[in-house]
């Protein structure tokens, strides 16, 4: 329980459906202290027990050290699926085998369905709220011991039942990035002069190897971005279409250059069986809309893939996740890894298989 709407409408859905409700909120860092009081009162009003864990340590190991590492190596990290694998359910989970409780039951807007072979699977939400997305790393074990009470309801709904019953939620959102608090760049500033690294500036370069200006530190940009950059180009606008931590070099091109025909994926999750040459429907970011793609190769072995798409994606990102959809059915996802254009090349990045060169082109 965070003690946001959703949560709180979660609890209150079971409760009205005859179970008895455990309230339990995780502390992640400092911040979330007053997120723990503001359950505290949520669960007081709902008459149930509420239980604080403090997760600082796991939170900090599995998720903010990773998501610094990732901005210093030039890719851009989505901290929330790894969270939610590594830190949030697994948490939960271990709490409710301490206290004997049977299932788990969150406030995020997702959908659980049992399969034809009798394994649980995720089904998305059919509103722009749909947070399948960023579950896609549960495991099908996992997912046995969880249920989604807002599966099939609105956020009007939510917020009307809540607003009905008199609990006492705020209006606001919970924000993308719960342990940054103000500008990221700032957090970035901070942490990497905690553990002493200097980030330097240096060029940044269009794709013939002109230098155009020059950057303050690749970990302060992302794959897209046309704000901030500080350039002109004939060309007309220009974006972030890739960094070269080598040369220490920001490299920038047209609207074209920022799209992609293709990426690897690493750290590959199947909730379902994947089909070469089958199209499915791949999101690349959290709020992108769905782009078709074939899945070209699916190394068991080593949990990666190879997705070629069906147009370009604008912005693909290494260290973002690609989650594949068949309808609503998830089917699973894994962290890009590179991206497949003639960034490649201007990068000095040279693909590692005879397929990944396929794919290309």
């Amino acid at each position: 329980m965070s003690g946001g709407v959703d949560s709180s409408a979660a609890a209150l859905i079971l409760l009205e459906r005859g179970f008895w409700v455990l309230g339990a909120t995780l502390v992640f860092s400092d911040l979330h202290w007053r997120v723990a009081e503001r359950a505290a009162r949520v669960a007081e009003a709902l008459g149930i027990e509420h239980l604080v864990v403090d997760a600082r340590r796991a939170f900090e190991e599995e998720v903010v050290s990773p998501f610094v590492e990732a901005y210093l190596s030039g890719r851009t990290p989505n901290p929330c699926p790894l969270c939610n694998e590594r830190v949030k359910f697994r948490s939960l989970l271990d709490l409710a085998e301490k206290r004997g409780v049977d299932l788990l039951a969150t406030g995020h807007y997702c959908r659980i369905y049992p399969s034809m072979r009798g394994e649980m699977g995720l089904l998305s939400h059919p509103s722009s709220k749909d947070q399948s997305y960023v579950l896609y790393r549960l495991s099908r074990e996992v997912l046995r011991r969880v249920v989604f009470p807002l599966g099939s309801t609105s956020k009007g709904e939510v917020r009307s039942l809540v607003a009905s019953r008199g609990l006492p939620v705020p209006e606001d959102e919970s924000q993308d990035l719960c342990f940054v608090e103000g500008d990221l760049a700032c957090f970035l500033e901070l942490r990497l002069s905690m553990r002493g690294t200097k980030v330097e500036p240096g060029p940044i370069l269009d794709l013939e190897g002109r230098i155009l200006g020059s950057h303050r530190g690749l970990p302060f940009y992302t794959v897209g971005q046309r704000r901030g950059l500080g350039i002109s180009s004939a060309r007309g606008p220009m974006y972030v279409v890739g960094m070269d931590p080598e040369r220490n070099a920001l490299l920038v091109g047209s609207r074209e250059d920022a799209s992609f025909r293709g990426c690897a994926l690493v750290g590959l999750n199947l909730l379902e069986e994947v089909e070469p040459g089958r199209v499915y429907l791949a999101r690349h970011r959290y709020r992108a809309d769905p782009i078709p793609c074939v899945v070209c190769a699916v190394d068991g072995a080593t949990g990666s893939a190879r997705v070629e798409f069906l147009r370009p994606a604008f912005a693909l990102t290494p260290g973002q996740h690609l989650v594949l959809y068949s309808g609503p059915l998830l089917v699973g996802g894994g962290e890009i890894h590179e991206v497949c254009s003639k960034i490649a090349e201007a990068a000095g990045i040279r693909e590692a298989s005879e397929g990944r060169r396929e794919l290309d082109g």
